[in-house]
């Protein structure tokens, strides 16, 4: 996907041709490429006290994709942020 100044200039392969050859305008348009694996994220496990005072141990971890490279950069701007869980 290229950039320019900060918003979305055009996604490559957004119209369905596949791959093919971009250009971009050095200085004014920055690309930024998403992994298209499967990627991961796993919190540190930590103590959470129940309504009823006891302790509980929670460990989490998530598996996800990126599906549509624009929304994502959209709403979380880069993997960083993603994995943090920050959706500001």
């Amino acid at each position: 996907m290229a950039t320019s100044d900060r918003r979305p200039a055009r996604r490559a392969g957004a119209d369905g041709a596949g791959a093919r050859l971009y250009f971009k305008l050095p200085l004014i348009q920055t690309v930024l490429y998403f992994d298209k694996r499967l990627l991961g994220y796993d919190a540190s496990p930590r103590e959470i006290l129940t309504k009823d005072k006891q302790q509980l141990m929670v460990d989490n971890f998530s598996r996800w994709r990126i599906r549509d490279p624009l929304q994502f950069y959209r709403t979380v701007r880069n993997e960083a942020a993603a994995s943090r869980g920050s959706t500001t």
